[in-house]
């Protein structure tokens, strides 16, 4: 199948990461948000990518946008609040972030339905949200009606931040309606966990129970697991030199929605393992350089890495 000229849309938060220098005695300020990372993850990756979100108007809301379409990605169905840039303070155990979050009201969660850009919704080829944008109602709201144009292929990623969490049983509540209403959910082995308290393919199977035809659990260093049209797919992790893991998360996410864009939807599970192999590559390159978005590599980046020794539908 030849390259697409479709595209994705991306819907969530984009704000600050305050990322924790090694010697931990100062912060650097870096472009952040889940769903921020995957648009610029699949457009390093040569997919068209749409951003949806709500910025501030400050300094730091304007390096988010010019980081965005620097890298590529459209920001025209992004709206501007008079509100300061909501920030993501990351601090590391070894090469994991935790992560505290400020800012009230939070400038990444006032995309509303009614600012949706409906033209470009409906030629998507996916449409994509996620994180914790979806914790605000005017997003989530935005993202069920996002959810409801028929045509896109539909993914989601809850990445479940329990810090910010008041009630869970709500939130999962919340996210299984989502559930009904996607192609795809992928989400950490933490996420997992924290929904369900369920081993990896427990949760995926009950989680594909709801609809969505693949659930992707990753496994941080250990690879993951898939479970596609009832099948159970599982990706051994590459061996590297862990800088900062990030954005590795969100560079699966966006290389299984490059992959989707660039060929369609996988005909088989065959070629699902190929797409999830390409999206463990792409989660390890990322996490050979600091920083979420920052990081995100080029296919080529991929493909001079790792190609010799694993072949995959991204490889060409």
């Amino acid at each position: 199948m030849e390259a697409s000229t479709g595209y994705a849309v991306a819907i969530g938060e984009a704000l600050v990461d305050l990322i924790e220098d090694r010697d931990h005695t100062s912060l650097r300020p870096m472009p952040g948000g889940s769903p921020l990372n995957v648009a610029v993850g699949a457009a390093r990756l040569g997919t068209q990518v749409e951003f949806f979100g709500s910025f501030g108007r400050d300094g730091f809301a304007r390096r988010l946008r010019e980081f965005l379409t620097a890298n590529g990605v459209g920001i025209n169905g992004s709206i501007e609040c008079e509100v300061p840039t909501s920030l993501a303070v990351t601090t590391f155990d070894g090469a994991e972030p935790s992560f505290a979050f400020y800012g009230t009201p939070p400038s990444y969660g006032l995309l509303q339905t009614r600012h949706l850009d409906m033209s470009l919704l409906n030629s998507a080829m996916v449409v994509h949200a996620g994180s914790i944008g979806l914790l605000e109602s005017p997003m989530y709201s935005a993202a069920m009606s996002a959810f409801s144009v028929e045509g896109p292929v539909r993914t989601l990623d809850p990445n479940v931040r329990l810090s910010m969490i008041d009630d869970l049983e709500a939130f999962r509540d919340s996210m299984e309606t989502l559930f009904r209403m996607v192609d795809v959910v992928k989400l950490s082995i933490q996420d997992a966990r924290a929904l369900y308290q369920g081993r990896a393919g427990v949760v995926a199977e009950q989680i594909a129970r709801f609809g969505p035809r693949v659930v992707i659990v990753t496994l941080g260093g250990g690879g993951l697991l898939a479970t596609v049209d009832g099948s159970t797919l599982r990706i051994p992790g590459r061996i590297v030199d862990a800088i900062d893991t990030t954005g590795a998360g969100d560079a699966c996410m966006a290389a299984v929605i490059a992959e989707i864009v660039r060929r369609g939807w996988p005909a088989d599970t065959k070629a699902w393992e190929a797409v999830l192999k390409f999206a463990v590559d792409v989660s390890a390159c990322t996490c050979c350089a600091p920083g979420g978005a920052t990081a995100m590599p080029t296919r080529q980046d991929v493909i001079e890495r790792f190609a010799s020794s694993r072949s995959y539908q991204g490889g060409g």
